[in-house]
């Protein structure tokens, strides 16, 4: 991905939040009703889905996702933080992924 691509992505990223914050200003009332035990099912579960190919981005994304989930039920919302910049890397590739089909 080029710089310029990354500001793209980035800008877009940003005029979305922009506007989701003013359509919704009061953005949820909790991080997640889930019990930790289905997160670290469903956490599980990904991981074993993502050990081998064929590798799919949702499928990367949703481990992600229950990792920050799990982090943040365990109290440790500096990890949370980390797994949730994690998820927006991953939502960049994917970004980039679908650009390059667009052309192909």
């Amino acid at each position: 991905m080029t710089e310029e691509q990354l500001e793209k992505y980035n800008s877009m990223i940003w005029d979305e939040w922009s506007k989701a914050v003013k359509k919704f200003p009061k953005f949820c009332d909790n991080f997640t009703n889930k019990d930790i035990r289905i997160v670290r099912k469903t956490l599980n579960f990904m991981r074993t889905e993502n050990s081998e190919s064929p590798f799919y981005a949702d499928r990367i994304l949703y481990e992600e996702i229950a990792e920050a989930i799990e982090a943040y039920l365990e109290g440790n919302k500096a990890h949370c933080i980390q797994e949730l910049a994690q998820c927006g890397a991953v939502i960049l590739r994917m970004m980039q992924f679908v650009q390059d089909e667009m052309e192909a």
